[in-house]
């Protein structure tokens, strides 16, 4: 019987070390799979933006923050496969701001000049992650001499938010501007018409340890400390890991952006276009007298649909919204002309960079432009912008074939 029981008891320790070594066996080639994954595959997301990391909310994004003031600071970047959707190292540049809060050369900026034109947007008029020389700012003021051309883009901004935007720049600058060269995006994913929708739905936005999030947010978390460990742990595991990312892919960020896929509805398109004139009827008030060009910077998101659906292999076709989102755009260019702008819309100049001779993606890995895409921009702007310049000197009515 003692016997028995000793065998019984050796059996039963060996099946114990082999589900052990077993599950320890699993256990390493997860993880070895996990690293493998992590070596090859890049799924990491850049989330805090520069500036402060204080843990206090500052309000968003009438007027850059204090922190932004007279400094450079790097910013790195990702390019994208469209082909594959692979994440590709890109780099870093230098992104320097003036004593006005404006993106610049140096951190110190002067204007001497009699005119001045202004740019309006977010981070495609700021310049977010290209050299200051590859800017729209840049690449304007270069092919117009003797006039004033400043940055008025907020990056994470939209329409909503423009004339506030530009009157802070106009008391600290001292500036009113001849011309307005607004941008509004277009997708309507994380564009122009969803960050105006975040911000009616959420309550605005604040700034929170560098991350940008709706005041409902920021409340919650002020109010519980294991919400703020939780929101500190998932920040670094997107910014470090590419497993979590793909385990658990991220949510749209309703502070932020709330996507309109599924909205896009006539009903909607009159409200939108109400509220976007408004806004930039206010922006008018801001400098009484001045013109307003708007040019309609290209979705990303709609030209990648674009290629799946022109590839040999595989193709799908262009989803319904991208239709009815260019059906939006196109009657708010039509009204816009009605009301006295001028509107540029280069998307097919952009799409053609990926299409054209070189085949170029003209976007990073976060949807921003790259350098090519903002000469292209250039090109359709400068000729508007010179023909209502020179129209104001002499005081004739400028020529409307200018701004096609």
């Amino acid at each position: 019987m003692p016997g028995t029981l000793l065998r019984r008891m050796r059996l039963l320790a060996l099946r114990w070390r082999s589900v052990l070594a077993t599950t320890g066996i699993v256990l390493l080639s997860v993880i070895a799979a996990l690293a493998l994954f992590e070596l090859v595959v890049d799924q990491r997301l850049k989330i805090r933006s520069g500036g402060s990391t204080e843990a206090v909310a500052v309000e968003r994004p009438d007027a850059p923050p204090p922190t932004f003031f007279a400094q450079s600071f790097e910013r790195e970047f990702s390019l994208m496969d469209p082909a594959t959707g692979r994440i590709l190292p890109g780099g870093r540049v230098t992104e320097t701001f003036d004593q006005f809060g404006m993106r610049a050369l140096s951190t110190r900026s002067s204007f001497p000049d009699a005119t001045t034109v202004a740019l309006v947007g977010d981070s495609y008029t700021a310049g977010a992650e290209v050299p200051f020389e590859d800017t729209l700012q840049a690449r304007i003021a270069a092919r117009l001499p003797g006039v004033n051309v400043m940055n008025f883009g907020v990056s994470g901004s939209n329409s909503r938010f423009f004339a506030a935007q530009a009157r802070g720049f106009i008391e600290r600058t001292g500036k009113r501007p001849d011309i307005y060269v607004v941008g509004l995006y277009k997708d309507m994913q994380v564009g122009d018409i969803p960050r105006r929708e975040a911000v009616e739905r959420s309550g605005g936005r604040v700034m929170y340890r560098g991350v940008q999030i709706s005041r409902t947010e920021y409340e919650r978390l002020e109010g519980s400390w294991i919400r703020r460990a939780a929101f500190e742990a998932g920040i670094f595991l997107r910014e470090h890991s590419s497993s979590f990312n793909v385990l658990f892919p991220p949510r749209p960020s309703h502070g932020f952006a709330i996507p309109q896929l599924g909205d896009l509805t006539p009903e909607r398109f009159a409200k939108w276009r109400a509220d976007v004139l408004a806004s930039l009827r206010e922006l008018g008030t801001t400098s009484p007298g001045a013109r307003m060009i708007v040019w309609l910077v290209p979705s990303n998101h709609d030209l990648l649909h674009k290629m799946v659906a022109r590839r040999k292999r595989k193709p799908r076709p262009v989803p319904e919204w991208v239709g009815r989102s260019d059906e939006f755009w196109a009657g708010l260019s039509r009204e816009l002309r009605a009301a006295g702008a001028d509107v540029i819309d280069p998307t097919e100049t952009i799409e053609g960079l990926l299409t054209g001779p070189g085949g170029e993606y003209p976007f990073t890995a976060s949807g921003h432009f790259r350098p090519s895409a903002y000469a292209a921009v250039a090109e359709r702007i400068v000729p508007c912008l010179a023909s209502r310049l020179d129209a104001r000197t002499a005081g004739t009515h400028p020529d409307p074939s200018a701004c096609l």
